[in-house]
């Protein structure tokens, strides 16, 4: 519905938090490799929840102890690596879906060769009620075409 697409078109490999396991690994790679999806949209959103814990645990230097550890330690590596300041669940948030973004890259080679070859593009982009639909942090690839698109639709 975010992208005006009707039912079957997109395939949804949704986490919390984007935290990228070998599910969610397996499912985009068969996206890209089998079914030849042209283009990969990490798509964060306002308010986050996940962010917000994220940002919790880096202010407070406080790990959570379940499984939302992972998630919290993948999205601190982010803010890190970014260099972002971790002030607002949606500056957390911009860092990390860039992150996970580049980071399907580096752990993926058939992601890495489909980008290489140009028929496979990421966007990395936020949603927000209080501005465009969709605000676009980067982008990987070939995404010139699909791109705009993808920016149509909104």
């Amino acid at each position: 519905m975010v992208f005006g697409q009707k039912a079957g078109s997109l395939i949804d490999v949704s986490t919390w938090g984007h935290t990228v396991d070998s599910g969610v690994m397996g499912g985009i790679e068969l996206a890209v490799d089998e079914l030849d999806v042209p283009l990969i949209v990490v798509l964060g959103h306002h308010g986050c929840g996940a962010m917000r814990e994220a940002m919790r645990a880096w202010n407070d230097v406080d790990l959570p102890k379940g499984d939302s550890r992972i998630m919290v330690e993948q999205t601190i590596g982010s803010i890190v690596r970014r260099g972002a300041v971790a002030d607002s669940p949606e500056s957390v948030g911009s860092a990390h879906i860039v992150e996970t973004g580049l980071g399907l890259l580096e752990r993926s080679p058939l992601i890495a060769r489909g980008v290489d070859a140009g028929t496979c593009g990421i966007v990395c982009a936020t949603t927000s009620p209080s501005e465009a639909p969709i605000r676009v942090h980067a982008t990987v690839g070939a995404v010139g075409e699909v791109a705009d698109s993808l920016m149509e639709c909104v």
